[in-house]
């Protein structure tokens, strides 16, 4: 694996086909790499041929037939993406379920989705500290480092243009588009998966094709989700949240749930959505210090990152601006250093300036670790 300085850089323009095919022409041999020991990863996790599992999960899901009702530009994307990559079309496909690959991978083991402790996230209003802001921590296994990625995506002939963080071969992990609306996202094993719903990086860039808050969270209740997940949202006009689960997408309201009006936090347990997976019926938070597991590589819990980042917030929100955010996500428990192979880490770290036009700032390791790189909708050196 290389350890990145900053995270590799695609410009793609033109039409989604074209996009897709620079995106992985120019990263061919990372995501060959990355990929390979993902494929390595599942097949011990499973002990089965990773074909054999990928086979079962294409046949058993409507993923595609998701992406072609919701997003159905991506499926001609993604397919550019295996052409340039040089991966067959299944295979470039099967790339972009990482959310779903978690849940599906356990309930062929016929256990319980482990909850992910990991991601955390904000937004906070424009005000007097500057524009309205909006970022995450993407932790991920160890195993994905050196894939970290920011792609310029340009279609002009729709008026359209995004940065969008992610993974060396995936459509997207969080992001802004041109218009000044971001997205970023933490997981919800706690919440119900569907076969036939929309995947997680589908649903961002569903989100990413809107022109405003309003019309990113009418989709986000127009859809079915393939998996339980939360959106943060934020523009010029405003900050909402929503916990999304199958057909339901749940609006955040009020401090007890991370929604403080001019701020909202969240990390990987859900406040408002109760459409619970199964084995999740009863479920409830459980304090800081029994959620904390410090044999998982897992440097704090769900509860105990939210109790952070509502402590870093609080009574600040009037002066919140975006080199403090940078700041915030350099600190334990939300900044998590590489462990263990199979444990997580925090692969990067994003905050999103709603300004005229808007700014990107994403590192390709722990912030702790690695700088902070600032990207525009302008060409990058």
């Amino acid at each position: 694996m290389v350890k990145l300085e900053r995270p590799h850089f695609v410009q793609c323009r033109g039409d989604a086909r074209t996009r897709g095919r620079v995106h992985g022409e120019t990263l061919r041999a990372v995501i060959a790499d990355t990929v390979a020991r993902w494929k390595d990863d599942l097949e011990k996790f499973l002990g089965l041929p990773y074909a054999a599992y990928q086979e079962r999960l294409l046949r058993e899901t409507r993923f595609r037939e998701a992406v072609a009702r919701w997003t159905p530009e991506l499926l001609d994307e993604i397919a550019g993406i295996g052409e340039g990559a040089g991966l067959d079309a299944d295979l470039t496909f099967s790339w972009q379920l990482m959310d779903e690959h978690w849940w599906y991978k356990t309930r062929l083991k016929d256990e319980r989705t482990e909850i992910a402790e990991h991601c955390s996230s904000f937004a906070a209003a424009a005000g007097p500290h500057g524009p309205a802001l909006v970022g995450q921590t993407l932790d991920i296994p160890v195993l994905k480092d050196g894939a970290q990625t920011v792609l310029l995506q340009e279609d002009p002939a729709r008026g359209w243009a995004a940065l969008i963080p992610t993974q060396a071969g995936m459509v997207a992990s969080n992001g802004v588009n041109r218009a000044g609306l971001g997205v970023c996202v933490n997981s919800l094993a706690q919440l119900a998966y569907s076969a036939t719903g929309l995947p997680v990086a589908c649903v961002i860039r569903g989100v990413l094709a809107r022109k405003s808050l309003e019309e990113a969270s009418a989709f986000l209740s127009q859809i079915e989700h393939a998996t339980g997940q939360n959106y943060v949202l934020a523009s010029a006009q405003g900050i909402a949240n929503r916990e999304c689960a199958l057909t339901e997408a749940r609006a955040t309201a009020g401090p007890a749930q991370g929604h403080h009006g001019r701020y909202v936090l969240h990390t990987n347990h859900p406040f408002a959505n109760k459409a619970f997976a199964p084995g999740y019926e009863n479920w409830k938070p459980a304090p800081p210090a029994a959620a904390r597991k410090p044999d998982d590589g897992f440097t704090g819990s769900s509860e105990e990152r939210f109790a952070y980042l509502e402590k870093v917030f609080a009574g600040k929100d009037a002066s919140w601006n975006a080199d403090r955010a940078m700041a915030m996500f350099r600190q334990p428990p939300v900044c998590r250093i590489p462990g263990e192979a199979r444990g997580g880490f925090t692969a990067m770290a994003v905050v999103i300036e709603l300004s005229e036009p808007p700014k990107l700032h994403a590192t390709s390791g722990p912030p702790a670790q690695r700088a902070y790189q600032v990207y525009s909708f302008k060409e990058q050196s």
